[in-house]
């Protein structure tokens, strides 16, 4: 069960932090091994204004390791007949398992935290609130305002559209939940949708922001995925482990990833920043739009082994900024364009139910005017028979 963490000392400083970021929902998508699970818990555990979250401790997997380990070796130093050479060989098994199981794993964030199997919610609290089922309460209770949706990569699996549909699913139901909440019989203009709708009091349940991660390379197969998502979800691709490369290989693959999905005309979410300005900031190295260069790993301290220095200088991690621009400065106008998207495929949605009633219209029609022949043809037949 996934342990709770809270803030009290934040909540008393600042009784109203986070008030302003209302309710929001995160996802992040891309391919196995690319850091997702670790992106989405630093996001959200070193934001100042979380009181809660449901986010699991750090190396869960290395802590079980040495909680069992500690356990052993506890229950042998209470054994009065204990063999101080088998101790030494289960010692030397036990780290020949361990060193087989970090090879076994494909990475850091593999080792850290379990694999990400299915779609998976995890809620944060920056604010507090009377719940809404129990208007009489006094007490007020974490809002689990701040959702972020872990998914599985598309590499877990051997055809990558089983989790393509998976996510999809998901996005494209919250869409349909709310179109069905509308009643058929009142028109609605998309003004009042807009005005409705893009508001921080939880009015819907759409993802309003898919961080989209890669790692040394855009692969046709993300602009295909990020192509689909930006129909119904703000995109913001994350150049992930930039702690691995250096500067002029992440600004090279910024200008690339800008360029390519251009050119096969996929929409990110820009942060209001012209797209050829984007172009001109990756070029010239500067900060502040997508695709963000992010980072989970703590800068390595300075070794005066000469063998033990990293070789090249690897830019710094714009994660501070990416969640300064998310939660706060841009963060209306991420739920305008999150509720346009909507208002898209609603759209989209009555003009197919439009082309699909005439056609069934005839169709009942037609078997209306055979039935009505039918009992016309009866009618005559039947003096007949009777006569």
């Amino acid at each position: 069960m996934a342990s709770v963490q809270s803030s009290t000392a934040t909540l008393l400083a600042n009784p109203f932090a986070g008030q302003n970021i209302g309710h929001l929902r995160l996802a992040v998508v891309g391919d196995s091994g690319v850091g997702k699970t670790s992106f989405a818990r630093e996001f959200i555990v070193t934001l100042p204004e979380v009181l809660s979250h449901d986010w699991e401790p750090v190396n869960p997997l290395k802590s079980k390791k040495n909680a069992t380990k500690d356990s052993d070796k506890d229950q042998d130093k209470d054994t009065e007949n204990n063999d101080e050479d088998n101790d030494n060989n289960n010692n030397k098994e036990d780290e020949e398992k361990e060193e087989q199981e970090n090879e076994d794993g494909e990475d850091d964030d593999d080792y850290d935290y379990p694999r990400t199997e299915t779609l998976t919610e995890k809620f944060s609290s920056t604010m507090m609130e009377i719940p809404w089922d129990n208007m009489e309460a006094d007490d007020e209770v974490p809002a689990r305002n701040l959702v972020f949706l872990d998914t599985p990569g598309y590499g877990s699996v051997i055809d990558a559209r089983t989790n393509f549909d998976l996510f999809m699913s998901y996005v494209r139901q919250a869409f349909e939940e709310k179109h069905s909440r509308i009643s058929p019989f009142m028109e609605v203009s998309n003004n009042e949708l807009m005005r409705s709708l893009v508001t921080g009091v939880g009015a819907h349940k759409f993802i309003d922001v898919c961080f989209y991660m890669i790692l040394h390379r855009l692969k046709p197969i993300d602009v295909e995925y990020m192509r689909l998502i930006s129909e119904k979800a703000n995109v913001v691709p994350i150049i992930a482990k930039v702690d691995t490369q250096s500067v002029q290989d992440v600004q090279d693959l910024k200008v690339s990833v800008l360029k390519t999905l251009k050119e096969q005309g996929v929409s990110i979410y820009t942060f209001r920043i012209e797209y050829d300005r984007l172009v001109h900031m990756a070029e010239t190295g500067q900060t502040g739009g997508p695709p963000f260069a992010v980072s989970m790993v703590d800068p390595k301290p300075i070794s005066d082994d000469p063998d033990d220095q990293i070789t090249f200088k690897h830019p710094e991690s714009e994660l501070p900024l990416l969640r300064k621009l998310v939660l706060e400065t841009q963060i209306t106008n991420i739920r305008q364009f999150t509720v346009k998207k909507f208002i898209n495929w609603r759209t989209k949605h009555l003009a197919r139910q439009q082309q699909q009633q005439p056609s069934t219209m005839q169709h009942s029609h037609a078997n209306g005017y055979f039935q009505h022949s039918q009992q016309q043809a009866q009618q005559q037949y039947q003096p007949q028979v009777v006569r």
